[in-house]
């Protein structure tokens, strides 16, 4: 019980005032799902706990399309857990699958011109990960090593323009949780009104200290438009 009121009490935090979305996210039949906010889709494995609300009102404008999806990950567990944008993705039956956004790389260019930047996520037990070194307030970065995916495994897109300094700082970004942290913010996936109506998020789990993968956690999901779900489009 104290797990999940963690969790409501991370996700529900935040701005209210955020991009107007055109499409939500609803946990599909079988999806776990918080007692008292049936919109937040909750998994626990392997001593990680994942609550991930695709409806959130809070986060930052987004032009392009890409979806904001607000994720709780919380470290119960007694390894580090690594986090990288690559082991987030969606994918649905029809072979449709993305990875998450990468709005840190992609806009440093972007936001290098404005400093500083103060991380806009919320955290405990977290370290930042080597790159994006923009951060001028926040976790402390991680000591151990960290190893990049260099390019995504698999079909990804870019942000097209680039990503606004919102949606960078309060993304997650790449980092490490350590047994006992927890991290809070927005992962962006593009693409989601071009497939049927239910997709899979997915998170592969991650050793930190060895890069060997522990557990993989996945949450059913309807995709909505204006409360109905969408149909897919070519």
């Amino acid at each position: 019980m104290r797990q999940l009121f963690i969790a409501i009490a991370l996700v529900g935090s935040g701005a209210l005032a955020g991009c107007v979305r055109t499409l939500d996210l609803k946990p599909a039949a079988g999806a776990q799902v918080l007692r008292d906010r049936p919109t937040l889709a909750a998994a626990n494995e392997a001593g990680v706990e994942l609550v991930v609300d695709g409806t959130a009102r809070g986060a930052p404008e987004v032009s392009g399309g890409p979806t904001p999806l607000k994720v709780t990950i919380i470290n119960h567990g007694t390894v580090p857990l690594r986090i990288r944008y690559d082991a987030f993705s969606v994918g649905a039956a029809n072979g449709f699958h993305r990875y998450a956004l990468t709005p840190g790389q992609a806009a440093a260019q972007a936001v290098a011109a404005a400093p500083p930047l103060v991380a806009g996520y919320d955290s405990g037990g977290f370290e930042i990960g080597p790159w994006p070194p923009a951060f001028d307030t926040g976790p402390r970065p991680w000591g151990g090593p960290f190893a990049f995916g260099g390019w995504y495994p698999g079909p990804y897109d870019v942000w097209s323009p680039a990503p606004t300094r919102d949606i960078v700082i309060e993304a997650i970004p790449e980092g490490v949780v350590a047994p006992g942290g927890h991290v809070t913010g927005y992962l962006y996936f593009s693409g989601l009104d071009r497939q049927g109506p239910q997709v899979n998020f997915q998170a592969d789990l991650v050793d930190a200290r060895t890069n060997a993968p522990f557990a993989v956690v996945q949450i059913p999901f309807v995709v909505t438009r204006r409360g109905k779900p969408i149909r897919p489009r070519a």
